[in-house]
């Protein structure tokens, strides 16, 4: 007999049995190494014809910002249309532009241009992504799931700085531009081969705005609590953005500031050895997955949207300020003031979280207005999330 998608067993063998899973997370995987390879491309290129660092780091820049305002404006189409058409649709566009890329003569200002569309469409891409793995997968394997995807992103951006070093020592900025646009072209014919087709989770004809958006989030308190936690993203990028001066206080050279900055990325991979960043892991996994649960499917990759916009504008507003602290009391104290800071800022989402809870057997359970169908769930719990950590990193470094 079938099993019943919320039903389904969680763990990690159980997970890579769907096949649907399988093709969503190796398009991810493709996509973000393409992604690294254009952006180590776009550095040459940039700095190659204008010899500007400022410039070099605008167009760098512009590889991360625009998702921002793409997740705020567009994660909402992924709830009014089908979801694979989504994904299939924006890798489609992103092959098409990053192939563009490829031209050798093409004016700077139109490939910052460029740049900045391939970024827009990055936002609502991840939100349907995560929206559509909910769709999948069970309550307790979308635990599991979301634990691999987040070692498979780390993973993914260290071999695509890695191979991306490599492949520019011996091939052009232009056919690492071509290689991202396979990687893109081959992520829709994943999702569209292997991904079946469902219908829009909400009307066509339903309109809503930011606004609206930020309504339905904040209209329940355990959801406002796991939002809140998308804003300790300020505290996350201390160690990263004060790394140069960093390292240079303590009287080590540029190489050293690779080593540092590829660390973070590593010790999330080898979180079962980092106690800190296996406990970070498992957060991010428990709030991404309770996040997918309270939201009504309507609504659900919106929000998934909005949560990821307001984690990565935290983040660029937290790299800002603590280089402003930093400037103030010194690299080290600056860093040691933000773990400090994100410890008494963590409270509130906690205490939220706690309050939300008493009378509560099920954290995932959500209060269905009256006349909306109550759908069945297995919730993830904390034990599914550091259980779906371990067997990830366990199988990715044959640690058990």
């Amino acid at each position: 007999m079938a099993t019943s998608i919320d039903t389904a067993p969680g763990n990690f063998r159980d997970v890579f049995a769907v096949r649907e899973f399988r093709a969503l997370w190796l398009a991810e995987f493709l996509s973000l190494i393409g992604d690294q390879l254009t952006r180590i491309a776009l550095s040459v290129v940039v700095f190659s014809r204008t010899d500007s660092a400022a410039l070099t780091g605008l167009t760098y820049a512009l590889t991360y910002i625009p998702t921002v305002i793409g997740a705020l404006t567009l994660s909402k189409v992924a709830d009014r249309r089908p979801r694979r058409s989504v994904i299939v649709t924006v890798d489609s566009v992103r092959a098409l532009v990053v192939a563009a890329l490829v031209l050798p003569s093409i004016p700077l200002p139109w490939l910052c241009v460029l740049v900045a569309i391939m970024s827009f469409l990055g936002g609502p891409h991840k939100a349907v992504h995560l929206a559509l793995l909910r769709d999948v997968l069970s309550g307790e394997q979308y635990a599991v799931g979301t634990a691999v995807r987040h070692v498979t992103v780390q993973m993914a951006s260290l071999t695509g700085l890695a191979v991306g070093g490599l492949l520019l020592a011996v091939v052009s900025p232009g056919e690492c531009f071509t290689i991202d646009a396979a990687t893109f072209a081959a992520s829709a014919l994943l999702v569209r081969g292997l991904v079946r087709l469902r219908p829009a989770a909400a009307a066509t004809g339903d309109s809503r705005s930011i606004i609206t958006g930020l309504k339905v989030v904040w209209s329940e308190p355990r959801r406002q609590a796991l939002f809140l936690t998308t804003t300790l993203g300020l505290f996350l990028m201390a160690p990263a953005s004060l790394a140069a001066p960093f390292v240079a206080q303590v009287g080590h050279g540029p190489a050293m500031v690779a080593l540092v900055l590829a660390s973070g990325g590593i010790y999330v991979a080898l979180g079962l050895f980092a106690v800190s960043e296996a406990i970070w892991s498992i957060q991010v996994v428990m709030a991404v997955s309770f996040l997918a649960e309270l939201l009504p499917d309507s609504h659900r990759a919106q929000g998934m949207g909005l949560a990821g916009s307001m984690n990565a504008t935290a983040q660029g507003l937290g790299a800002g300020l603590a280089g402003l602290v930093a400037q103030a009391t010194g690299p080290p104290v600056g860093i040691g003031l933000a773990g400090a800071a994100s410890v008494l800022a963590a409270l509130v989402p906690s205490w939220l979280w706690m309050r939300s809870m008493r009378g509560r057997t099920d954290p995932t359970a959500r209060d269905v207005p009256e006349g909306e169908p109550q759908t069945s769930s297995a919730a993830p719990t904390v034990v599914t999330a550091a259980e779906g950590v371990r067997q990830t990193l366990a199988t990715q470094w044959s640690v058990d």
